[in-house]
Formats: C-alpha cells, sequence, structure tokens
C-alpha cells in the first residue's frame, strides 16, 4: 500500500518539475528584422524544404519582398483608422455630453461605471484557467 502512494506521489509531482523554467528555455528577445530580412528568411525556409533551384529563390524572394511590403502597409494603414475611429468617438461623446445636464451626466457616468465592472467581471470568467499574464489588462484587449 505504501509502494502505490510512493508511485502515486511521484506520478503527480513528477511532471511539475519539469516545468520549471530553466536559462536554456527562455524566449529569444524579439528581434525586428527588415521587410528585405523576412523575405529572404521565408525564402531559406522554403528552399530548404522544397529543394528550389536558384532562378525558383529569386523569383520567390522578390514576391514575398513584395507580399511583406504590402502587409506592412496596410498594418500601418489600419492603425491609423483605428486612432482615426476612437477620435471620432471620443468627439461624438463630447458632443452628446455637451448637450446633456449635470443630473444626466452623473448618470451617464454612473451607467458607464457599471458597464465597466460588468465587463471586467466578464473578462475575468472568460480568462479563468489562463496562466497569470496571459491575456491583456482590461482596457487594452476591449474597447466600450
Amino acid at each position: 500500500m505504501k509502494k502505490y502512494i510512493l508511485i502515486l506521489a511521484l506520478a503527480i509531482i513528477a511532471p511539475l518539475s519539469f516545468g520549471q523554467d530553466h536559462p536554456e528555455h527562455k524566449k529569444k528577445e524579439h528581434v525586428e528584422m527588415t521587410a528585405e530580412q523576412k523575405a529572404q528568411k521565408r525564402v531559406d525556409k522554403l528552399a530548404e524544404k522544397l529543394e528550389l533551384t536558384d532562378a525558383q529563390k529569386e523569383k520567390i524572394y522578390k514576391i514575398e519582398l513584395d507580399n511583406i511590403k504590402k502587409a506592412e502597409k496596410t498594418h500601418k494603414e489600419m492603425i491609423a483608422l483605428r486612432e482615426k475611429a476612437k477620435q471620432q468617438r471620443e468627439e461624438g461623446r463630447a458632443k452628446v455630453e455637451a448637450e446633456l445636464t449635470q443630473e444626466q451626466k452623473d448618470k451617464l457616468a454612473e451607467m458607464k461605471a457599471k458597464r465597466k465592472e460588468a465587463c471586467k467581471a466578464d473578462c475575468k470568467e472568460k480568462c479563468k484557467g489562463h496562466k497569470e499574464g496571459g491575456h491583456k489588462p482590461h482596457g487594452e484587449a476591449h474597447q466600450h
């Protein structure tokens, strides 16, 4: 009986020891690459797996570089549009608030506070079971 308890205890504890952070398991620091470096990296991976000819490598490099540059441009445009939409929402809210009485403004502030608390509770519920730090803090992940 003691052997079974010992085996059971080892079976539970052993996997936990493997989850420890070891220096060699640390994530590499994020290094920003140029579009050219990204394209070359993609070509190198394809060349390794598909045994590309030099002519194919050259053509695929140009295609990848073009795709990466387009994607980066689109990403920048999306960021700018997001910022513009945020500014427009804030301006619209300010105009609405300018039309409200102080009592209405107070009630609106109370409604916002309740909504924020409800959202926080909802976020906590959705994020249960995730590792600590596994999600963005409230406010970064959701826009209300």
